[in-house]
């Protein structure tokens, strides 16, 4: 009886595959889904750790002073980050996503004197959270184009954010638009930098100077 295909003996050519069980579809391999968590969680420690190097002053720490505090080497801070521009910039992502809450907490209600308080100690609030990631963001900007966005992103609100607190009172002067740019740089986070690092001065006497100023530029007749 002549031999066919479909009785031909089946070599090892022609028998199916077999996925073998470690690799069967469908079913994630845990030992890469272990490593890619502790990935994330080595990352994660190594921006806390800069920014927790931040808060104490160090603005330029060096990748040997991360790792350490990380907890991992020093090569792991290279594989989870193009550079050291790139772990800057993520850091300063992350913190002002941290404090992104504590931004729209601000009373809008009341008299302007009340509203007034509330927007100058808001600010000086948001100085001391923010302040020295800051700092390192203003930095960056100059190189990074990410870093230069998000800058841009957050002074875009907190500019939104004052017109609105004393809008009444900016639509009512004859110069609208030169007296918002007043009221925006006077409460930016720049100018409560240099009032309290260059001049020296202390939170009561900052919350006068910007108060005072406010005043006569949205009260003029007063």
């Amino acid at each position: 009886m002549p031999t066919t295909d479909a009785t031909k003996p089946m070599t090892s050519a022609h028998r199916p595959k077999v996925a073998s069980p470690s690799v069967s579809p469908g079913v994630p391999d845990e030992r890469v889904d272990g490593r890619r968590a502790r990935g994330e969680r080595n990352k994660d420690a190594v921006v806390t750790a800069l920014l927790e190097l931040y808060g104490q002053g160090e603005f330029q720490p060096s990748a040997a002073r991360i790792a350490v505090l990380a907890g991992v080497s020093e090569r792991s801070v290279f594989r989870y980050f193009d550079d050291m521009e790139d772990l800057a910039a993520t850091a300063v992502a992350i913190q002002w996503e941290r404090v992104q809450p504590f931004y729209s907490n601000l009373s809008t209600q009341g008299s302007f004197e009340e509203r007034l308080e509330a927007i100058v100690s808001h600010r000086l609030d948001l100085y001391d959270k923010v302040g020295r990631v800051f700092r390192v963001a203003l930095a960056a900007a100059m190189r990074l184009s990410a870093a230069a966005d998000a800058v841009e992103q957050r002074r875009d609100f907190l500019r939104r954010q004052s017109r609105k607190q004393f809008q009444g009172e900016i639509d009512s002067q004859p110069k609208a638009s030169s007296v918002a740019v007043i009221v925006d740089f006077t409460l930016s986070l720049e100018n409560i930098h240099y009032l309290r690092q260059s001049l020296g001065l202390n939170d009561a006497l900052i919350k006068d100077v910007l108060s005072d100023s406010l005043r006569s530029v949205l009260l003029p007749s007063a």
